[in-house]
C-alpha cells in the first residue's frame, strides 16, 4: 500500500503509543491557520501484558510501516508515549551559567541541558526527556523568533537557569531500542516524548486553555495534568483505566473482555442492549466511583506542589466517552479539596475538537483519538526553546 502525495507539502506522522494499541495519523501541513490534509490512519493492536521490549519493537515496526507506505519521507515523525507505557515524572534541573561571553546564548543553554541530561541518566534505567520549560531567574522564557542567539541574555543579569523536564524512565534495553529507531531511518527527524507534553501544548494552542486540569483516561492508566498560566504546574498518574471497567463488566455479565468493551461502547453511545440495562449501569457506576478514589489520590500529590487547581476540567481519552466517568467528575464532592471552586467546569474532548469539530476525513473523530490529535497540534506548532 502506498500514498501519493502532493509536492511541496510537508508530511507529518504522529504516533500514539498505548498499552492496548499503537495509533498513527499521517497528514500534510498547509501552513499557518490552515487545517492539515489527512493522508491516512493506522492502528496496530497490542496484546495484553506485552513486555516493554516487545512494545518498543512494535513501535519500530510501526515506524517502518509508515516509512514504507509513503512515497516520500515525512518531514518529521512524532511519537508520544502514554503514561501506561513508562513511568513519567516532572523534574526540575538547575543548569550552570559559567562562561566568559557578554551574552548567554542558546548554544550554551543547549550544552548546559545536555550536561544535565548526562548527569541524571542512570546506568540501570533509560530516559526519554522532553524539556517542557526554561526558567531564567524564575521567569519562563518563551520561544521567540526575535530572540537572537548572540543577543538573548546578558550573562551578568542571569542568576539561575532552570529546566522543567518531563522524563520517562524505562529498562535500559528498551531505551537502547528507541535509540536504534531514531538512527534507523536516515534523514527523517523522529522525536519521542511523553504524551502529556503534547497534550499540555495542545490544550494551550488548540483551546486557549492556559489554566486547566486535564484528565486523560486511557486503557491502563489515567494521567492528570495541572496547567497554570500555560505552564506545567504538576503531573500525576494512577494505574486505573478503562480496562478495569471492561474487566468488571465481563466478570459480572459473564461476557468475554472484547464483548464487555463493546457493551461499554454501546452503552456510552446510547445503543446498549435494552434487555440488560440493569447489568451495565450499576457496575459501571460503581467502578467509576472506585476510579475517582484513585484520581483523588493522584490529584492530592499534585496539589502539594501546584497549589489550588483550576476548576476548568478537560477530560479526554477513551474513558471520556463513558457517561459514568463524566458524572463522577461533574459531582461536587471532590474538586473542593484542591481548588477554590466546589464544582468543575467540565468539558469532554474528542479528536475532532482539536480542529474545530472537523474530523479530518473521519480519522480523528473518537475520544480515543484525542492523543493523536494532541500530537498533531504539537507536531505543527511546537517551537523548541533551544
Amino acid at each position: 500500500m502506498g500514498f501519493f502525495l502532493q509536492d511541496k507539502k510537508k508530511i507529518h506522522a504522529v504516533i500514539d503509543v498505548g498499552s492496548d494499541a499503537i495509533r498513527a495519523f499521517v497528514f500534510e501541513a498547509y501552513g499557518a491557520g490552515a487545517l492539515p490534509s489527512p493522508v491516512g490512519k493506522f492502528v496496530w493492536n497490542i496484546p495484553a501484558a506485552t513486555s516493554a521490549i516487545r512494545l518498543v519493537r512494535k513501535v519500530q515496526e510501526s515506524v517502518s510501516a509508515l516509512a514504507h507506505a509513503l512515497k516520500r519521507p515525512p518531514h518529521r515523525i512524532t511519537v508520544g508515549l502514554g503514561p501506561e507505557v513508562a513511568e513519567c515524572t516532572l523534574q526540575s534541573w538547575i543548569g550552570d551559567i559559567a562562561g566568559s561571553g557578554t551574552f548567554l546564548t542558546r548554544r550554551e543553554i543547549a550544552a548546559s541541558y545536555q550536561r544535565l541530561f548526562d548527569k541524571h541518566a542512570s546506568l540501570r534505567r533509560a530516559m526519554i526527556v522532553a524539556p517542557a520549560e526554561l526558567l531564567v531567574n524564575g521567569y519562563s522564557l518563551a520561544w521567540d523568533e526575535n530572540w537572537k542567539s548572540d543577543t538573548a541574555l546578558r550573562r551578568k543579569d542571569v542568576h539561575e537557569v532552570k529546566f522543567m523536564t518531563m522524563a520517562l524512565t524505562m529498562p535500559t534495553d528498551a531505551g537502547v531500542l528507541f535509540g536504534e529507531i531514531k538512527n534507523s531511518f536516515g534523514g527523517i527527524a523522529i522525536e519521542f516524548l511523553p504524551l502529556v507534553v503534547a497534550e499540555k501544548e495542545a490544550m494551550v494552542r488548540a483551546f486557549g486553555m492556559e489554566n486547566a486540569l486535564v484528565i486523560d483516561v486511557r486503557e491502563d492508566a489515567t494521567a492528570c495534568i495541572a496547567v497554570k498560566d500555560g505552564r506545567f504546574a504538576g503531573v500525576g498518574f494512577t494505574p486505573f483505566g478503562t480496562r478495569r471497567f471492561a474487566e468488571m463488566l465481563a466478570r459480572i455479565s459473564g461476557r468475554s473482555l472484547p464483548e464487555a468493551r463493546d457493551m461499554l461502547r454501546h452503552r456510552a453511545r446510547s445503543i446498549g442492549n435494552a434487555s440488560s440495562p440493569g447489568v451495565i449501569l450499576p457496575v459501571v457506576a460503581e467502578t467509576a466511583a472506585e476510579w475517582k478514589k484513585f484520581l483523588v489520590r493522584a490529584l492530592d500529590s499534585i496539589a502539594v506542589s501546584a497549589g489550588p487547581l483550576p476548576d476548568q476540567v478537560m477530560v479526554l481519552g477513551a474513558g471520556a466517552e463513558l457517561p459514568e466517568i463524566r458524572a463522577a467528575l461533574q459531582a461536587g464532592d471532590w474538586l473542593g479539596a484542591f481548588s477554590h471552586a466546589e464544582r468543575p467546569r467540565l468539558r469532554a474532548i474528542d479528536g475532532a475538537a482539536f480542529s474545530g469539530g472537523d474530523t479530518l476525513g473521519g480519522h480523528l473523530s473518537g475520544f480515543e483519538d484525542a492523543g493523536l490529535a494532541s500530537l498533531m497540534v504539537y507536531s505543527l506548532y511546537h517551537k523548541p526553546i533551544f
